[in-house]
């Protein structure tokens, strides 16, 4: 292993700056600056020397590539948040079946207890609805007749 080498590994630094493509440092940069926005922080977790961090770390912000990238990190944080709706349906069917416990305070204890009757009721209702089961069906057969109906515009209407 050459000096430089050593130098980059006892300073924390996981693989020799030699090491790493340019778009394997951008990347490494976007990661860390979206988990902590600091750019001269995050040039240094990507392998750029503690001197120059600060502008390498103001030039990888201006690049194209690495806004996408930021924006891309940051929309998929953002969807991970937001409950889909398998997930709703499994968390609706846990109140329902009493699985989830609410809390009351009592003389300021705090005790868990069962979702009210309520609580599961209205649980069931948002699955019934998310499964269509309240939407009347009717089942038709036979023919249908087609009327046509021609919509005429009022007499004297054309400025006359």
């Amino acid at each position: 292993m050459t000096r430089t080498a050593q130098k980059a590994t006892s300073k924390g630094r996981a693989t020799p700056r030699s090491k790493l493509t340019a778009q394997d440092r951008e990347e490494k940069f976007a990661l860390a600056y979206h988990a902590k926005p600091d750019a001269t922080r995050a040039a240094i977790t990507a392998g750029y020397k503690e001197t120059s961090a600060s502008s390498q770390g103001s030039r990888l912000l201006k690049k194209r590539k690495v806004q996408d990238r930021l924006r891309e990190l940051a929309t998929q944080a953002e969807q991970a948040g937001v409950a889909t709706a398998h997930e709703r349906q499994r968390f609706w069917t846990s109140v329902m079946r009493g699985e989830v416990l609410d809390h009351d305070l009592f003389f300021g204890e705090v005790k868990p207890r069962p979702a009210s009757l309520k609580d599961r009721l209205k649980a069931a209702e948002l699955l019934g609805k998310a499964h269509g089961d309240f939407i009347d069906r009717i089942e038709h057969s036979g023919e249908l007749d087609v009327i046509s109906i021609e919509i005429l515009p009022p007499i004297g209407h054309d400025g006359e």
